[in-house]
């Protein structure tokens, strides 16, 4: 009989290898004789959630997290091919796979792939398919006989049909922690890792693709640009009717619009019940419900499915929240821009005709305000979508202008011009007439005639859409450029000290100017980083540092490298991790929401820049001398195109969302997630998806699939509405899914900012705790680590680091 220490053992051993690193499904799988049995900690399939610990437990003391998974994108080309087997063999895998926390949320044509792709594996008696300790190569499902499971020589249970284990393997980049062994001739399917992360990144991407382009072909929304169609085809999704089936009922609001994209159907009873038209065939490619983009008025005909049938749907609710309205509210915007882009003198590339499509704001003024001051040096162009706006002044006459009448077009041809001056004298450009009756002369832009202002005023309440041009220039030609500081210090006068933290690829130091300022000197080993093929990640984490400058982003100096080593000299933050904060003393509710401020506030700015951060959680924060906080580590950030998706598996367990688990792709909503995941632990001191065993790695992720997130009542409600809402498991849902964390600035919580977000980014707001440190270069609040850093020589091509920084430097002075 096992004793309380070494049952608890087995415990977390079983549950971290067997049901996490080498996955035993619940059918087939039993614990073997000689040992207890299976830890009541497994999350049962009818309550998904249960396994999550208390919510309203003590705060715990927990290990650091450190830099996880976990799946590189596959890089190299992959043959997919179908294995021929048997149906009786198709079934048993697709049974095993709909076991699966990974396999859950394929397609019914997705799980027909994988399965038709694995491939037979012979497996002798006595054999090892598994060994621990080597590389996650495969996922494996049982088909006959029996399979022990050993973890050090020890078995801890056993395998039999349509089982499966190595599951973990799919998702996180690890060594095997068990070894599975064959006690008779068996015989098992294999899914081959890289092969399982090519085919659902291509089937997603290819999914979303198709998607846009049929959005493209539909009439009302051709014309849109095409990032905003790629959004639209984020949240469409499949449904599957049978031949009779009735899809859409007369008379029944619309709130759906479909695309047929196999089988057929027909409209029937057109019309009034007077006078019917014929039924109308509708065949793959065709589309039908467009009331769900337009009003609430009821649906003219029935729709029946003729044969079985898919279709893609995008709800009328999705399409006008991600849209900002209505198909007229659509239509609005796209006369607006084709204005926009009819003005001599204004020749943009496609990709910028999206982002200006997108800075059209609706507005509406009373009447009598004062909507442009000065039409002949405008700030904005208007389009007019309902009302009237009277123009006047100026010595000339009065004149109204009414719906889909534009004003302010004569600066329109500046947007695209890289002088920062709202003049159009500084491009040449044809004389254009705006509806005041102004006509711009290169000599006089800003005034008529007689030296008198033109100005516009509401003559009844107004609408409008608004593009303001200072806003769009930024866009097009990019913010005023900020030239690159010089390196306060000279790397030769730096002294080094102690470590403040460990990495991949070397550490983090204190280091000191010849004036004693403080910095963090980042030191990346070219050994390890040539090892690993990642000497591009480290050009990338300098670029990206530079492209996201914020006060609440940590701040690069500059860069430098050695024979040996790259070396960042970044910004020094005294006040230690957020982590040990929130463990050391925990976080009350106004605190935690000033630092989340913080947090959002970053993640706001980094995402316009558009970039994915991928790696939020505390241990990635630092708290300054102030008591502000830094996000720091930008290793694992990606500049993310707005109409693209990346599949890549990296982050931390506990703070990875759902669709990057599942592998379904994933763009900057994946911060707003882990953003949620944070503002929950600051508070409770432990992850919503923290399981009673926190090394069961698949416990986590089967927590993060289901999003049952559990609040405890003590937590403040503006808290548990914000964390409910960002955390729901459909995206689509989510608070921040429509305009990204802007969505989130809004909440409750962080009303006691008042809207002034600036005044926080002046650090204009007393913090609610300061850090105890005793001077600027106070590395208390650190942990220590060894200082014995062995520094690889590294004898190789300095060519390819020399993109990095100017010529070879010495070393700095070590003096820890």
């Amino acid at each position: 009989m096992l004793g309380l220490p070494d049952l608890m053992n087995w415990r977390k051993a079983y549950e971290n290898v067997v049901r996490g690193g080498e996955q035993a499904s619940p059918s087939g799988v039993e614990a073997a004789p000689e040992r207890a049995p299976r830890p009541a900690i497994e999350v049962p399939p009818s309550d998904p959630g249960a396994g999550a610990a208390d919510p309203e437990s003590p705060v715990h003391v927990r290990e650091k997290r450190p830099h996880a998974v976990i799946f590189p994108a596959t890089r190299d080309a992959v043959e997919v091919r179908a294995v021929p087997k048997s149906a009786a063999s198709t079934a048993a895998i697709e049974a095993a796979l709909r076991r699966s926390v990974v396999f859950e949320a394929l397609t019914s044509e997705q799980a027909a792939a994988v399965a038709a792709s694995m491939s037979a594996a012979a497996v002798a008696e006595g054999e090892a398919v598994i060994t621990q300790g080597d590389a996650s190569d495969a996922f494996y499902v049982v088909e006959t006989g029996n399979f022990e499971i050993e973890i050090d020589g020890a078995v801890v249970a056993t395998a039999g049909p349509e089982s499966s284990f190595g599951e973990l393997g799919l998702i996180m980049n690890r060594p095997r922690a068990a070894t599975v062994r064959a006690t008779e001739d068996s015989a098992c399917w294999a899914m081959d890792v890289h092969l399982f992360r090519h085919m659902l990144a291509s089937s997603s991407a290819t999914r979303l693709g198709d998607a846009t382009r049929d959005l493209g072909d539909v009439d009302i929304l051709r014309g849109l640009p095409d990032r905003f169609l790629y959004k639209l085809a984020t949240h469409t999704y499949m449904e599957s009717y049978d031949a009779g089936d009735r899809i859409i009922a007369k008379g029944s609001i619309g709130d759906k619009f479909y695309m047929l994209k196999s089988g057929a159907v027909k409209c029937a009873n057109i019309g009034s019940d007077d006078g019917p038209l014929r039924d109308v065939a509708l065949q793959r490619g065709a589309h039908f419900g467009e009331r769900a983009f337009t009003d609430d008025r009821p649906r003219a005909c029935d729709v029946f499915a003729t044969e079985p049938c898919e279709v893609l749907v995008l709800a009328g609710a999705d399409f006008k929240d991600l849209l900002g309205g209505s198909l007229g509210d659509v239509l609005d915007r796209k006369h607006a821009l084709n204005i926009a882009l009819s003005i001599p003198g204004l020749d943009l590339a496609p990709e910028k005709v999206d982002v200006i499509y997108g800075l059209f704001e609706a507005v509406a003024y009373e009447a009598g305000e004062e909507i442009l001051e000065d039409l002949g040096d405008p700030a904005a162009f208007l389009l007019i979508t309902g009302g009237e706006v009277e123009v006047c002044g100026g010595g000339r006459p009065s004149r109204k202008a009414s719906r889909g009448d534009h004003l302010g077009t004569s600066h329109l041809p500046y947007v695209d011009s890289p002088v920062r001056r709202r003049s159009p004298t500084n491009k040449a450009w044809e004389q254009a007439v705006d509806l005041a009756g102004v006509v711009v002369e290169p000599e006089s832009p800003t005034r008529t005639l007689d030296g008198g202002k033109r100005r516009a005023t509401a003559a009844t309440a107004v609408t409008l859409l608004r593009l303001d041009l200072e806003a769009a220039r930024d866009a097009v030609v990019g913010a005023e450029a900020v030239p690159e500081p010089e390196m306060p210090v000279a790397p030769g006068e730096l002294r080094v000290g102690r470590t403040l933290g460990t990495g991949t690829f070397g550490r983090v130091k204190l280091a000191f100017g010849g004036d004693g300022r403080p910095y963090a000197l980042k030191m990346l080993l070219k050994e390890a980083m040539i090892a690993t093929d990642q000497t591009a990640a480290v050009l990338h984490e300098r670029d990206v540092l530079r492209k996201t400058r914020h006060p609440f982003v940590l701040e690069l100096h500059g860069v430098f490298h050695s024979r040996d080593v790259c070396y960042f000299l970044l910004e020094f933050v005294p006040g230690g991790e957020l982590f040990s904060h929130i463990q050391d003393r925990g976080m009350a509710f106004e605190e935690a929401r000033f630092l989340a401020a913080h947090v959002l506030d970053a993640l706001d700015h980094v995402h316009a820049q558009g970039v994915v951060y991928r790696d939020l959680k505390p241990e990635n924060i630092l708290i300054d001398a102030r008591g502000y906080a830094r996000v720091v580590d930008f290793g694992f950030a990606k500049v993310l195109p707005a109409d693209a998706m990346t599949y890549t598996i990296l982050g931390t367990p506990e703070y990875l969302s759902p669709e990057c688990v599942l592998g379904q792709g994933y763009r900057s909503d994946v911060d707003l997630w882990a953003f949620g995941v944070l503002v929950y632990e600051m508070l409770r001191g432990r992850s919503p998806f923290c399981p009673p065993n926190p090394d069961d790695t698949m416990a986590v992720f089967r927590l993060i699939t289901a999003a049952k997130v559990r609040i405890p009542p003590s937590m403040d409600a503006g808290a548990a509405a914000l964390v409910t809402a960002v955390l729901r498991r459909d995206r689509r849902k989510r608070l921040g899914d429509q305009n990204g964390a802007p969505d989130i600035k809004a909440s409750a919580v962080f009303s006691f900012l008042n809207g002034d977000w600036a005044a926080l980014r002046a650090k204009d707001i007393p913090a609610p705790h300061v850090p105890d440190l005793n001077g600027d270069g106070d590395a208390s609040k650190f942990d220590t680590y060894p200082e014995d850093m062995a520094i690889t020589p590294y004898d190789g091509d300095q060519t390819l680091f020399l993109e990095f920084g100017a010529g070879i430097v010495d070393d700095p002075v070590d003096c820890a």
